[in-house]
C-alpha cells in the first residue's frame, strides 16, 4: 500500500476520491486543503482523509480494509500536517456511530445531533 499527500486535490484523483467517498456514504468537501490517500497496489483508494485548517474531514476507509488501523494512520498523518501548519487544537465531524473510533484516537465529543458528531482533541 502506498501513501500520497495531495495539496490541493485535482483532476482524476479528485474524481476518484469523490467516487470513493460517495461509496462510503460521504460527500467531498471543496474546502479540503490537503488530502491524505492510502492506495492499493492497483491504484484504487483504500482510505482517505482531508484537512481544512484545523478540521479533519472526509475520513473514510474501504469496507475491505476496515479493522486494519488505517483510520488511526489517517488521523495521525492529518494531525502531523495540521501541527506542521501551526494548528494544535483540532476538530472533526463524523457520524455518531463512529464516535468510539475517534475517542480511541484522542478526540472528545463537543456536541451531537442524530446525524452528526462534533469532536475535538
Amino acid at each position: 500500500m502506498t501513501e500520497e499527500f495531495w495539496s490541493p486535490l485535482r483532476g482524476k484523483r479528485l474524481e476518484a476520491v469523490r467516487d470513493f467517498l460517495q461509496a462510503q456514504g460521504l460527500r467531498w468537501d471543496e474546502r479540503s486543503a490537503s488530502t491524505l490517500l492510502f492506495l492499493e497496489e492497483d491504484g484504487h483508494i483504500a482510505a482517505c482523509g482531508s484537512l481544512d485548517e484545523n478540521i479533519l474531514k472526509c475520513i473514510a476507509v474501504s469496507q475491505e480494509r476496515q479493522g486494519e488501523g488505517l483510520a488511526a494512520r489517517l488521523v495521525s498523518g492529518l494531525t502531523a500536517q495540521a501541527v506542521q501548519n501551526g494548528y494544535t487544537h483540532l476538530f472533526l465531524f463524523t457520524r455518531p456511530e463512529k464516535g468510539e473510533l475517534f475517542s480511541d484516537l484522542g478526540f472528545y465529543e463537543v456536541a451531537h445531533t442524530p446525524d452528526i458528531l462534533w469532536m475535538e482533541n
